[in-house]
């Protein structure tokens, strides 16, 4: 994981946009708080790559994520393609609550997103 990200939004609005990302795809996939929420995440087929094969779908596969920008669910391998093809910059695994950014080609450390990662990860406990 790579310290701190150049490419996180300065601008006050992206940074807004960001952060609400974060929280409602921390607090209803990664770390639901209500039981609502965690049958929701697996009765949508969300937390499945909708770009693998039928027959690894069927399971839930590792590194699942989320795109930042258009809510699609794809694998890690994916998530790279999906991110690269559409200029979108971050995506979050919806599994541990790690950011990626796709012009770093790492998992990115960011200090307020850290923050909410492990707030939402205490209250799902």
């Amino acid at each position: 994981m790579s310290s701190s990200c150049v490419h996180m939004p300065s601008a006050p609005a992206e940074k807004k946009r960001l952060r609400s990302w974060y929280a409602v795809i921390a607090d209803k996939c990664a770390f639901p708080r209500t039981d609502s929420y965690a049958v929701t995440a697996v009765t949508m087929g969300a937390t499945r790559c909708s770009e693998c094969p039928l027959e690894k779908r069927m399971s839930r596969l590792p590194l699942q994520m989320c795109c930042s920008r258009c809510s699609s669910f794809l694998c890690l391998m994916h998530m790279k393609k999906h991110l690269r093809e559409n200029r979108h910059e971050f995506a979050m695994s919806i599994e541990t609550g790690f950011v990626y950014c796709a012009w770093c080609s790492d998992f990115v450390y960011n200090r307020v997103l850290e923050v909410m990662r492990l707030g939402a990860m205490n209250k799902y406990r």
